[in-house]
């Protein structure tokens, strides 16, 4: 039985154990059987970052990346280097998860199951809303208000109809007229989350406009992600601060540990994938599928802590790095954990009290 992607994505979360089995190895025999043929395809891919790189005689395909946002590369070599310090936490983190959901073998076929219950409120729209503009309080009255008006001022296409694109958007595309908000809102914590998310991107958008000429008014990804993570980390400190129960507070504690594992270890893992591949073909090395899988399950490995029993990974999910898209993008995804990084660190300062780091942030 063939399993396309958004089959994949919700039948993973089973939880009857021998379908999700079922569901990744339907979904990953394919890979295997085409990993040649992908292969091919990013070997061509990386091999372009290659020549632009040594045409415009950066000194490597990272350089040259991340020359446009004026990143310094040693960044990128921080991130990985912190984040393999960090994998015991991850670790931790999994056993827990192999613990809650009574499991003695973790595989990786588990590690989408949602090992807690859905955060259970009054998330209408309107609720929501208020929910979110109530946990932005510490970023100030102004801000608040600004949003606020957003929100009730017909700039937000708020919910799922036939035809309408999936998840949520912010779009600024023109200069002078304010941001549009698409949402698909669930009446859940997820969308009250993606609300708080998309917010951040409306507010940096406005702000941003407010203040700079049209030249430079427009962001890099680098940037754009913490505003977004940031308002999400303080609606997460909000809701738990107002959590009645040691399972409220639960619920909510999974749910922030699996976008922390998500979000910073796995698109790191991406990264690190990512430079590995471009550095062996930057020494004129080929990538062919039998290569590409070895580096993955080595990585899988690694950050899953399988020579630790943390858990154990099948060679048949070793192909996963076919279904990621973003490793055609040129180093793009580690700016997904430098964000959410970056954001958690404001959202230290900003609930410490201290004002005049909301001012620097805002």
């Amino acid at each position: 039985m063939l399993i396309d992607p958004s089959g994949y994505t919700k039948g993973r979360q089973s939880r009857l154990r021998a379908d999700r089995e079922l569901v990744f190895k339907n979904f990953h025999e394919p890979l295997q059987g085409f990993k040649g043929t992908l292969a091919a395809a990013l070997y061509n891919t990386v091999k372009g970052h290659v020549f632009e790189a040594r045409a415009r005689q950066y000194s490597s395909c990272l350089d040259a990346a991340l020359a446009s946002t004026e990143v310094d590369p040693r960044v990128y070599r921080m991130l990985i280097g912190e984040v393999n310090n960090a994998l015991p936490s991850l670790h931790r983190y999994l056993r827990l998860r192999a613990r809650i959901l009574g499991l003695n073998d973790l595989k990786y076929h588990d590690i989408y199951v949602p090992f807690v219950q859905e955060v259970q409120a009054d998330y209408s729209w309107e609720a929501s809303r208020e929910l979110v503009l109530e946990s932005l309080a510490p970023l100030g009255p102004e801000y608040v208000a600004q949003l606020r008006g957003a929100l009730t001022s017909r700039w937000v296409d708020v919910d799922p109809r036939p035809g309408k694109r999936a998840g949520g958007y912010v779009n600024d595309g023109a200069y002078g007229v304010h941001p549009y908000m698409l949402l698909n809102h669930q009446d859940d914590w997820h969308s009250a989350s993606t609300l708080a998310h998309e917010a951040g991107h409306l507010m940096h958008s406005l702000l941003s406009q407010a203040a700079c000429p049209y030249p430079t008014a427009r962001y890099v990804i680098f940037v754009a992600e913490v505003a977004s993570t940031l308002n999400e980390a303080l609606l997460f400190h909000h809701a738990l601060d107002r959590a009645t129960s040691d399972e409220q507070r639960l619920i909510l504690l999974g749910n922030y540990l699996e976008g922390l594992r998500g979000t910073v270890f796995r698109q790191t893992m991406f990264a690190e994938f990512e430079l590995t591949t471009h550095e062996l073909v930057e020494r004129g090395e080929s990538l062919t599928g039998e290569t590409l899988c070895s580096i993955y399950r080595e990585l899988l490995e690694r950050y899953h802590g399988t020579t630790a029993g943390v858990m154990s990974i099948e060679p048949l999910y070793t192909a996963e790095w076919a279904h990621v898209p973003h490793f055609h993008y040129d180093f793009y995804v580690y700016q997904y954990a430098t964000s959410y990084v970056a954001a958690t660190a404001l959202v230290r300062r900003i609930l410490s009290g201290d004002v005049a780091g909301v001012g620097r942030y805002l």
